[in-house]
């Protein structure tokens, strides 16, 4: 039985068939009577496999118990978990698609995704992409149908529209390119709060989804039970709206030079992050400097699972393009990871295994307009386990920023990344140094 004293559970994830909760470094699920019903349900004659392989993240069968439940079941630990407002555009449009491919596959026994939570049951993984990490937000037609539970077919028709229908329209529609629109799609990256009042806003401002080409069409059919038919219109309506958002990124990506490849020091640096970590295959890496585009290299040639993070849109949207291309574990994280509130860093944190700024700190640190301290904390607060930084030679002093140049009582480099950035960090030490660029390597560790 679980000791009661050493669970964590927060007040949000309670629902009719359950509780999630944290025990041991593992998430589990508490399930109540409706809860057991419908984990039966799931896991009868093997469907379960199935439903993995359209999109539901993976759940089994524990044998610890709690009482007061009817059992427990081990939920997939998935990490990170990035949230949809850290998704670019067409990483929004694929987990739509996904939400209708597992609703169609669910429907096979008369069930169906309701409770979509502005796509914040979902998440977005590298290595399998969009994935429903909650099987709280699927009920029955008959659930539906009768409105119990106060689920209702009106309702699951807003939360498939405000979720992912109409900020995909918005996104790549007629009016992308108005200022306004820009404006919106901006404030949706603020958070959860954001994205929901762009949600509500755009409800209103289309008269209550009106406007929105195959809205009328896609409720007739939802309210009229062909729910089927209804996720089929509804998938092929992103369809076209995610081709054409994908081949404009594909076109601006052919009329560029990708990928600097790094030769020789393209492969010493992939050694040196493979060592610090004890082989990188299935370790979660975090990019902070993704313009470098040594992450797509790492992605090209290991099995790691690889972040790229970065405010920058249209990079973000390239990485994900090219995600689709290669078939790599590669996937952009929108977000600014600067922010001195600290807001991406908590909802990110402890969410890999590496985090790296190659080839050079003090570069990163004057793009982003941080002090190296600052730099430290980041990196500190988003790995589990190791960081890893390159030094250069900051050069003319006069070009630098003061709170990144070291100060004149001590002009070498290398000590001063050691003592601001290496504060934060359990052990460091110095694995490589190139005579040719003068460049050395830091490995941290918590």
């Amino acid at each position: 039985m679980i000791d009661l004293k050493n669970i964590y559970c927060a007040s949000s994830l309670h629902d009719c068939c359950g509780v999630v909760f944290e025990y041991e470094g593992k998430f589990f699920r508490a399930l109540l009577p409706r809860g057991i019903r419908l984990f039966d349900l799931l896991n009868r004659d093997g469907w379960m496999q199935c439903l993995f392989e359209n999109g539901l993240a993976r759940i089994q069968r524990s044998d610890l118990y709690i009482p007061g439940y009817q059992g427990i079941i081990e939920l997939e630990r998935l990490s990170p978990i990035v949230p949809p407002f850290m998704w670019t555009t067409n990483m929004l449009g694929e987990a739509g698609l996904v939400v209708c491919k597992l609703s169609k596959e669910l429907l096979r026994r008369g069930l169906v995704i309701w409770d979509l939570k502005g796509m914040t049951n979902m998440t977005f993984s590298a290595q399998r992409g969009p994935l429903l990490i909650d099987i709280g937000a699927i009920y029955t037609i008959q659930e539906l149908e009768n409105h119990i539970l106060r689920i209702s077919e009106q309702s699951l028709f807003e939360q498939i529209i405000s979720s992912f229908y109409a900020p995909i329209w918005l996104a790549c529609g007629p009016f992308r390119h108005l200022h306004s629109v820009e404006r919106l799609l901006e404030y949706r990256k603020t958070g959860e709060q954001g994205f929901a009042f762009v949600a509500s806003l755009l409800r209103r401002l289309t008269i209550g989804w009106k406007i929105i080409p195959g809205v009328i069409k896609a409720k007739s059919l939802l309210y009229s039970h062909q729910y089927e038919k209804f996720y089929d219109f509804i998938n092929y309506k992103i369809q076209i709206l995610h081709n054409k958002s994908v081949s404009r990124i594909h076109a601006d990506m052919s009329e560029q030079s990708h990928f600097k490849m790094l030769g020789q020091d393209l492969k010493a640096i992939i050694q040196i992050l493979d060592g610090s970590l004890g082989g990188m295959d299935n370790k979660v890496v975090f990019d902070l400097f993704p313009e470098e585009e040594i992450g797509l290299n790492i992605a090209e040639y290991t099995n790691a699972n690889v972040y790229l993070v970065t405010s920058n849109c249209t990079k973000a949207e390239e990485i994900y393009a090219w995600r689709k291309k290669k078939y790599k574990n590669v996937l952009p994280i929108l977000c600014d990871i600067w922010d001195r509130s600290f807001q991406s860093c908590s909802v990110l944190r402890e969410g890999c295994d590496l985090v790296y700024i190659l080839p050079d700190i003090f570069e990163a640190a004057v793009a982003a307009k941080v002090p190296l301290d600052f730099v430290g904390r980041v990196l500190s607060m988003l790995t589990r386990r190791v960081a890893v930084v390159g030094i250069g030679q900051p050069g003319d002093k006069a070009n630098f920023p003061s709170f990144v140049c070291p100060p004149e009582s001590n002009g070498d480099p290398v000590e001063f990344v050691r003592s601001t950035v290496g504060k934060y960090f359990r052990s460091h030490e110095i694995v490589r140094s190139r005579e040719s660029s003068k460049a050395t390597i830091l490995i941290l560790r918590k």
